[in-house]
C-alpha cells in the first residue's frame, strides 16, 4: 500500500517494467523491459501505477526518465490495438493531477 502522509518518502517498487530509485527530491525512473522496452499494457499500467504515487507525494520534485538500454528508449506498441481490446487506458490524463512542483525530465541517448 501507498504511505499516504504527502511529506512522507512514497514506496516506489514493484514496477514490471521499469524501476524507481528516489534520493534528494529526484526520483529515477528507469525503462529495463527487454529486449526492447515495449510499451504496452504491462507499461501503461506501470506508468498509471506511478502517477497515482507521484499524485499523492510532495517530496518528489523531479522525475527522469532514463533507458536501461543503450539504444533503445521505448519501442511503442499499436495503440489502436489497445483500444480495440477495450483494455487502453492511458496515463497521461493523469498528468493534470500530479502536483505542479514536479518536474519531468526525460533522458535519451
Amino acid at each position: 500500500s501507498f504511505i499516504t502522509n504527502r511529506n512522507r518518502p512514497m514506496s516506489y517498487e514493484g514496477f514490471t517494467t521499469f524501476s524507481a530509485e528516489q534520493a534528494d527530491g529526484i526520483l529515477r525512473v528507469t525503462f529495463d523491459f527487454p529486449p526492447v522496452n515495449v510499451q504496452g499494457q504491462e507499461m501503461l499500467a506501470d506508468l498509471n501505477s506511478l502517477a497515482l504515487r507521484l499524485e499523492r507525494d510532495r517530496t518528489v520534485k523531479v522525475v527522469i526518465f532514463q533507458s536501461a538500454h543503450p539504444e533503445i528508449w521505448v519501442c511503442h506498441y499499436d495503440t489502436n490495438l489497445l483500444n480495440q481490446t477495450g483494455q487502453y487506458h492511458w496515463p497521461s490524463y493523469r498528468s493534470a493531477s500530479v502536483p505542479s512542483q514536479q518536474t519531468v525530465l526525460v533522458r535519451s541517448t
